[in-house]
């Protein structure tokens, strides 16, 4: 009886084992059946050489090598780039394509022609301190030395490592060490300013990575902080219309602040230089985008108007007081709307333990993509980069805030659908 009752339970459990492998085994054909009619993006690359003939030989280098001629179309998989590759390419056109591609990891490469390849160089790389993300991924795609490159490099070892090979294979070489100014090119965020929708932007970056507190918040906190970015944007404009190229910095700004500011026992409604100041440049340029700025500041209450100045100046005070913060800013080296005419590689050495001055590389960042947007809505005839520009952002989390850089990320995605959209 025993034994009987063993063997039917033995079955059960038979069974059930059987049913599990089962539904396991259904599971996985309806993933492999999913991955397997993946498209584009979403598909997995199981053809390691026709994943080469596709996004690893950059057709251009490939004819060049070989005595071949290809033109510059856009068409994937034309009959020309057919012929180029209907063989596997020579050992030197494969060393050529190489040095002008992304490493991805060991043997897996992705070149650089957008046209051809129709993908973008995009990558995050995510994994535990001490790794090797820097010394595995970093160092080895800057050592390609196809491009210029931006490169934050907090320990600075990139540049200690790599920065003679740099100068030895004629790059520029340029930094930006915000915790050591006095060694530092110099770098002038007021210098890009072209027009009056620039200036928000500096104002907002400078303001999201220096205000303390709640910034989403509303009530007195954000009161205070529209009336300081109304204040900053006055004196800006000002600067971009009034004063000439040479003269626009923080160390000015800091000026025309001092202006307005009243000591405690003056009359809330006397005029100050800084009102007079505004009151010649409405006479001259009613329209004046500055003079309507310095409206919307004066809207505030007469007592509260006192403080707004002094809030103000003591953020901008906070640097321009600091002697190798006004070396930095007094005027620009970088030339950032130029980056793409030299070889030329600028490093970012930005703290890790203190992130008082994150703000200027966060600045400094997205004014560089204010410049391809700029070049984008001016609809420049040929917006190629004569040299690509590459950025490699090491410890992204210590550059500052940028200011709507998700909303960036999507709007360039739709612009890259838009595209293809109109290719077809």
């Amino acid at each position: 009886m025993k034994k009987n009752i063993t063997a039917v339970i033995a079955l059960v459990f038979l069974f059930g084992a059987v049913m599990i492998n089962l539904y396991l085994y259904n599971e996985y054909l309806i993933i492999s059946q999913a991955v397997y009619n993946a498209h584009g993006d979403a598909a997995f690359e199981d053809n390691l050489e026709q994943y080469n003939r596709e996004f690893r030989y950059n057709l251009k280098i490939v004819a060049a090598v070989e005595g071949r001629t290809v033109t510059d179309k856009l068409a994937l998989y034309n009959e020309e780039h057919k012929q180029v590759l209907q063989h596997t390419p020579s050992k030197m056109a494969m060393e050529e394509c190489e040095k002008n591609a992304l490493i991805l990891a060991k043997d897996l490469y992705l070149a650089l022609d957008g046209k051809w390849v129709q993908r973008n160089w995009n990558i995050m790389v995510f994994r535990a301190s001490g790794v090797g993300k820097t010394r595995y991924f970093i160092s080895p795609n800057l050592l390609q030395l196809y491009s210029c490159y931006i490169i934050t490099d907090p320990p600075r070892e990139e540049e200690q490592n790599y920065g003679e090979v740099l100068v030895r294979y004629g790059y520029t070489v340029m930094r930006i060490p915000t915790d050591d100014m006095t060694n530092s090119n110099r770098f002038n965020p007021l210098f890009y300013i072209r027009t009056t929708s620039d200036i928000l932007v500096i104002v907002n970056v400078l303001l999201e990575n220096t205000q303390e507190g709640d910034r989403k918040g509303g009530g007195d906190s954000d009161f205070w902080r529209k009336s300081i970015q109304a204040l900053l944007c006055c004196i800006i404009g000002y600067l971009l219309e009034v004063l000439p190229l040479e003269q626009r910095n923080f160390f000015k700004v800091r000026e025309i602040l001092g202006m307005n500011i009243l000591s405690e026992h003056a009359d809330a409604d006397e005029e100050t230089d800084f009102d007079r100041l505004f009151q010649a440049l409405w006479e001259v340029n009613p329209v004046s985008y500055a003079y309507h700025q310095y409206l919307t500041f004066k809207n505030a209450p007469a007592k509260t108007a006192l403080n707004i100045p002094i809030s103000a100046a003591v953020l901008i005070s906070q640097y321009v007081d600091i002697l190798e913060f006004n070396n930095l800013t007094y005027k620009d080296e970088l030339e950032l709307d130029k980056l793409s005419e030299e070889m030329l590689v600028l490093f970012l050495n930005i703290s890790l333990a203190d992130r008082t001055n994150s703000w200027i590389t966060a600045i400094l960042i997205l004014l560089y993509c204010k410049g391809k947007e700029c070049m984008e809505a001016e609809r420049l005839t040929n917006l190629e980069l004569k040299i690509t520009v590459r950025c490699l952002i090491d410890e992204c989390k210590n550059i500052g805030k940028i200011v709507g850089s998700a909303r960036k990320r999507a709007q360039e995605v739709e612009r890259k659908k838009k595209e293809e959209a109109d290719r077809d």
